[in-house]
């Protein structure tokens, strides 16, 4: 929801709701016990389509570990570890 409201440029929680009831609205890719996860390149489209500016957002993770790798991108080498 709050990723829909900020890639919307904005809209209040209340107008994002409503827009979830709007039949060419996309539909959730999947339901989590949290909400609804929607493709963001849906939501783009949808929201260009009807003429509301999209907002650029650069994803961050605060997770540690492994990065994520691009399709066609090789696999990191895994280190050796060291015997003890």
């Amino acid at each position: 929801m709050a990723e829909i409201m900020q890639l919307l440029e904005g809209l209040s929680r209340q107008r994002v709701y409503q827009l979830l009831q709007v039949p060419d609205f996309p539909e959730p890719f999947d339901e989590l016990v949290m909400g609804n996860v929607y493709l963001r390149t849906e939501v783009e489209d949808w929201g260009r389509a009807h003429g509301y500016p999209i907002e650029e957002i650069t994803v961050t993770s605060k997770r540690k570990g492994p990065k994520a790798v691009s399709p066609g991108e090789e696999l990191p080498r895994p280190r050796a570890r060291r015997k003890v």
